[in-house]
């Protein structure tokens, strides 16, 4: 998980979101691109 929202940097490999590759070198970067993590913990409040 933490690679796909690039909290931890991809080694390999890519992501494709909606038929095209998405270039994700930081959080933010998937937050522009439309990616975003919620942890469970959140989610049990």
């Amino acid at each position: 998980m933490k690679i796909i929202y690039s909290a931890v940097p991809r080694k390999a490999g890519s992501l494709t979101l909606n038929g095209h590759e998405v270039i994700a070198h930081s959080p933010q970067d998937g937050l522009e691109n439309g990616i975003v993590y919620i942890s469970e913990s959140i989610l049990r409040r």
